[in-house]
């Protein structure tokens, strides 16, 4: 049976929402990686007063994201 239009959008909006969820946690996770790293190397210097210093979580515009991915990901299915 043939997939329906409706079926087909709201696969490639899922696909988007993954791709946006992806996009946001690999950001997060590098900048973890930095601020820890940065602190790690201020440790280990001498007569260093190392204090830990959160870091700036990224903005979450997943949402926005998704939805600009699945427009562009739909005219893509679209093109002939």
């Amino acid at each position: 049976m043939a997939r329906s239009g409706y079926e087909i959008r709201l696969d490639v909006l899922r696909i988007a929402k993954d791709l946006a969820d992806d996009r946001y946690h690999t950001t997060l996770h590098k900048k973890q990686e930095d601020t820890s790293r940065r602190f790690d190397l201020a440790s280990m210097e001498e007569d260093s007063d190392a204090t830990w210093c959160g870091y700036e979580i990224p903005a979450d515009n997943r949402e926005a994201e998704t939805l600009r991915l699945a427009k562009e990901f739909y005219a893509f299915v679209e093109d002939k």
